[in-house]
C-alpha cells in the first residue's frame, strides 16, 4: 500500500520546496531591508526581514545578555533576550529570511530555536558545549540550538536564507553572536536575535502566539 501524504505534511513539504527555490526578493523587500539613516553593509547586520505566504516583516535586533548557569558539576552558557515571544509571526513551516549585510551568512549567522522562560520573562539560546571558552571569543549557539539553511546571494550583499527542513510551530530567530564581524563593533555580550514566531496559518492572526518548541 502506497504511503498517504497528510494534508499538513503535504504543506510543509510544498512550502519548503518553494522557499529553498529562494526567488529573488522583490523592490518591496530590498527597500525594507534599507537602513532609514546610517551605517553602510560593511558594518555589519543593516535588515533582515522574514517572508512567509506573501507577508512581508522587518525584524528588529533584541540585545542579549550572557548568562551562566550551574548545573551539578558543570557550567551552562545561554544567550538570554528579553519577551517570550517575537512580534513578527511566520504563518508557514518554511519562511525565508532576507538579510542585508557586509558579511556572507555562513559561520556569522545561525537560525536557532529559542527556549521560552516564562519565570524570567526572556527567551535564551544555548551557547557552545559545557567546557566552550567562557571569557573571550566567539560565542557561537550549541549545535542542537541550530537549524540548518541555504544561503543564496541574490543581489550584492542581499541573501536569502531558507531553513533546510520544515520549522514547528515555535519561536525562532537569526542569531548574530557577540564578537563577529557581522554584528559590529558595539554588540552586546550576548549577540543580537531578529526573532520570529511560526505559527499554524489559522492561528497567524490570533492575539496570542504559538508556545514555543521543546528544546534539549
Amino acid at each position: 500500500m502506497k504511503p498517504v501524504l497528510t494534508a499538513f505534511a503535504l504543506a510543509a513539504v510544498c512550502g519548503l520546496a518553494m522557499a529553498q527555490a529562494a526567488p529573488p526578493s522583490s523592490d518591496a523587500i530590498s527597500q525594507m531591508l534599507q537602513p532609514s539613516a546610517g551605517p553602510s553593509p560593511s558594518a555589519g547586520v543593516v535588515g533582515v526581514v522574514v517572508s512567509s505566504n506573501g507577508n512581508n516583516q522587518k525584524l528588529a535586533p533584541i540585545p542579549g545578555t550572557f548568562n551562566s548557569v550551574y548545573a551539578f558539576v558543570t557550567v551552562l552558557f545561554y544567550a538570554d533576550f528579553e519577551g517570550l515571544h517575537a512580534t513578527a509571526q511566520a504563518a508557514s513551516s518554511a519562511p525565508t529570511l532576507y538579510v542585508l549585510a557586509g558579511f556572507q551568512p555562513d559561520g556569522h549567522m545561525f537560525l536557532v530555536r529559542t527556549k521560552v522562560n516564562p519565570k524570567d520573562n526572556n527567551r535564551s539560546v544555548k551557547i557552545g558545549h559545557s567546557k566552550f571558552a567562557s571569557f573571550g571569543g566567539v560565542r557561537v549557539p550549541d549545535p542542537h540550538w541550530t537549524i540548518p539553511y541555504t544561503a543564496k546571494e541574490i543581489s550584492p550583499g542581499e541573501w536569502a536564507l531558507t531553513p533546510n527542513k520544515p520549522l514547528n510551530p515555535g519561536e525562532y530567530g537569526l542569531f548574530v553572536p557577540a564578537g563577529t564581524p557581522a554584528n559590529g563593533p558595539n554588540s552586546s555580550p550576548g549577540g543580537a536575535l531578529y526573532g520570529f514566531s511560526v505559527v499554524a496559518a489559522s492561528a497567524a492572526s490570533a492575539s496570542s502566539p504559538a508556545v514555543a518548541a521543546s528544546v534539549r
